[in-house]
């Protein structure tokens, strides 16, 4: 049916009449059924599309414009055939060469086209409107942008997912080389990802440190999709300055199956990306940063809100305490030293150990506070074991940001002079990730405490991939094998070949070394003919309360002499 045709416009004017006052009209007018058929072109129509009534009338723009996809009049006639309502769009056509304005409204099965020139004005206001929708820096769509692709694809039931990115390392950049670097290095990192964005996919900025992805893939390969996206992140970064390397998390949520509408969708989304991020924390940084939306991050949320207000009442120390767990040699099986390991005696929860809280403590910038709180503790506890005759180093574990505080230093001294205790009985155990953050910052702090006597470990050696590079920089005392490589040494001939190289190395730069997590005599025998030093581990003890450091010695004595490892 024709425009003129239809019987509620017969009572205002003759059907002539209104086809006469349709082609006078500048503007290009189109009439199209529900399966896209041209039903009715005016002149002015034809004029722009430079063909005939008869090359159009009957025929669908896919037909007689092959590329119509990929115009400006394909979203808003889509959009309006399938929600039956008005759309409009102001565009800029490369074809007529001029700024647009798109009305399409629905009219009987179909929907009715409406082209005309966008006044100067009306331009001007769009380019506004659109500005509002980009990101500054990077070009690419916003959170408002993403916002309105998403409710659109949801309001069509589009089977999509989205994917959310979060960077974790601008700031040291930021800081170590200032704002413009990392300027430079996000805007590296979206052109990465935007290179890797497949057909139809869609790739915002949403925030200072968080890329959203809108993608077209099966559920069961998401996760496969996450990692590709995280892997072209990892690449190294060059700077005019610095070579760097940003570290990221990904978390997804399945639209279709998870969310009905943007403001869900996105909800979901960051649980599953902080999820990612605390499953990372866990294991040092080096772990899967990957995590899919599931029901049951939503009571997690909650339980680590309520975490982290529990965290800030307990700030005040009352809460906290530390346990210790010894080190002995392998030589002779005595106790050289312990290491204070922080808990928190939760009113309701009962004794915490760090993985249960210290990702809530960095979340909400708490690990200052903690980190001051230890490192006052373990120096009272050194004195006090000294106090009982065990004079032995007592170690303390830094959190991860710990190097990039200059104060550092200062304060061990400050609680040293406080304490009367002596500088070689304190030592301070670094995460092998932290170490290679800031390279300048982390050799100048650990030079300043190593000139006042306090002693340096690396922890958890061996979970990394570039303090090799830069071991021989660091002043260090001590070097503590991960667990994890410990663990498999009986049975992994790799294992053992990390941990032979690794011990060799330290030795050859003048370290002890540590095995941790060892749980049995093969496992001892095992690092003790590798050349290992010394080992802390459940064989030896767990960690006890400090009034009960005695008893588990006592019983350590007895199995060690009874083990085959005693000297003769």
């Amino acid at each position: 049916m024709l425009l003129s045709d239809d019987p509620l416009l017969q009572g205002t004017a003759r059907a002539g009449d209104l086809d006469a006052i349709f082609e006078a009209i500048d503007e290009a007018i189109v009439q199209i059924d529900a399966d896209w058929r041209v039903l009715y072109a005016n002149d002015v129509y034809l004029r722009f599309a430079r063909m005939t009534r008869a090359e159009v009338i009957g025929r669908t723009p896919f037909e007689f414009a092959p590329g119509f996809k990929k115009t400006i009049f394909y979203e808003p006639v889509l959009r309006c055939q399938q929600e039956r309502k008005e759309t409009r769009q102001i565009s800029y056509s490369p074809f007529l060469s001029i700024w647009v304005r798109v009305r399409v409204v629905p009219y009987q099965n179909g929907s009715v086209l409406m082209i005309s020139r966008a006044s100067e004005d009306s331009v001007k206001d769009h380019l506004r409107s659109e500005r509002a929708q980009k990101d500054e820096l990077t070009g690419l769509g916003n959170r408002l942008a993403l916002e309105d692709r998403a409710s659109l694809l949801l309001r069509r039931h589009a089977p999509f997912s989205l994917v959310l990115i979060g960077l974790n390392d601008l700031k040291p950049v930021r800081d170590a080389h200032g704002y413009a670097a990392a300027d430079m290095a996000l805007l590296q990192v979206a052109s990465r990802l935007s290179s890797e964005m497949q057909e139809g996919e869609w790739l915002a900025r949403i925030s200072t440190d968080e890329f959203a992805a809108v993608v077209f893939c099966e559920p069961g390969r998401l996760a496969h999709r996450a990692e590709d996206l995280l892997a072209v992140i990892r690449q190294p970064i060059e700077l005019p300055a610095a070579r760097v390397v940003l570290r990221a998390a990904a978390g997804w949520v399945d639209a279709a199956r998870d969310a009905r509408d943007f403001e869900t969708l996105l909800k979901r989304c960051s649980l599953a990306l902080a999820a990612a991020r605390r499953q990372a924390s866990r294991v040092g940084g080096e772990g899967p940063a990957l995590c899919a939306y599931r029901a049951e991050l939503e009571l997690e949320s909650r339980l680590q809100t309520a975490l982290q207000e529990d965290l800030r009442m307990a700030l005040d120390g009352q809460q906290y305490l530390l346990h210790v767990q010894p080190k002995v040699s392998l030589a002779s099986g005595r106790v050289i030293g312990a290491e204070a390991l922080l808990r928190w005696a939760h009113p309701r929860r009962g004794l915490l150990t760090p993985g249960r809280f210290l990702a809530a403590a960095q979340e909400i910038g708490a690990m200052p506070a903690l980190d001051r709180w230890t490192l006052q503790a373990t120096a009272q506890l050194a004195r006090s074991l000294r106090a009982g005759g065990r004079v032995m180093p007592v170690s303390m574990n830094l959190g991860v940001g710990a190097l990039g505080d200059p104060t550092l230093p200062e304060r061990c001294r400050l609680v040293l002079d406080t304490l009367g205790l002596e500088p070689n009985l304190l030592e301070i155990e670094i995460p092998e990730g932290a170490l290679v953050e800031d390279i300048e910052a982390s050799t100048d702090i650990l030079q300043r405490l190593h000139h006042m006597g306090v002693r340096l470990s690396i922890d958890d050696f061996g979970t990394g991939y570039s303090s090799f590079a830069y071991l021989a920089r660091f002043p260090v005392q001590t070097l503590k094998i991960d667990r994890s490589l410990v663990s498999e040494i009986e049975h992994s001939k790799p294992n053992r070949k990390i941990v032979q190289a690794i011990i060799k190395l330290a030795h050859h730069l003048g370290m002890e070394v540590v095995a941790e997590g060892v749980e049995s005599f093969v496992q001892m025998r095992a690092v003790r003919d590798l050349g290992c030093d010394s080992v802390q581990g459940y064989l030896v003890s767990p960690p006890v309360a400090p009034d009960g450091l005695d008893a588990a010695l006592d019983g350590w004595a007895e199995n060690f002499g009874v083990s085959g490892l005693a000297p003769d």
